[in-house]
């Protein structure tokens, strides 16, 4: 999953590019650039907000939403064979899982889909190296 995923995944949850930003600790260019992307492929709408200070938000279209649905599947699966790999014991496979997608460990906590003190928990044992100064609640 790429950047363009990452955003489209997340605007199931949040609305502002600020937000998305934090959640993958990228740079504010990047995401706007993946949502202006995401906005010509007609996935995403943009609208202005606010009474005072107005900030763009952005909310999916009801082809963005089915296309983030069936990314959000797809972490869900990755997430299942990271459990499935640590009820089982079996270190190896979750460090080797734990690297393949490291970068999408932010999404998988902030869905809910993995608990930060299970991943935690994990740092003794799997050498992988986690930042959890990125993942945002």
């Amino acid at each position: 999953m790429e950047l363009r995923e990452s955003v489209l995944v997340l605007l199931l949850k949040f609305r502002r590019a600020e937000e998305i930003a934090r959640v993958l600790n990228v740079r504010l260019e990047d995401v706007i650039s993946a949502l202006n992307s995401l906005e010509a492929e007609g996935l995403v709408v943009r609208r202005r907000e606010g009474l005072i200070f107005k900030k763009d938000v952005y909310e999916l279209t009801e082809r963005g939403y089915n296309e983030a649905q069936k990314l959000l599947n797809e972490l869900k699966e990755i997430s299942e064979r990271i459990r499935l790999a640590r009820d089982m014991g079996d270190l190896k496979e979750i460090e080797n899982l734990l690297r393949a997608h490291a970068f999408l460990l932010s999404l998988l906590v902030t869905f809910g889909m993995i608990d930060l003190l299970m991943l935690s928990s994990l740092e003794d044992f799997v050498d992988v190296d986690f930042d959890f100064d990125a993942v945002e609640f």
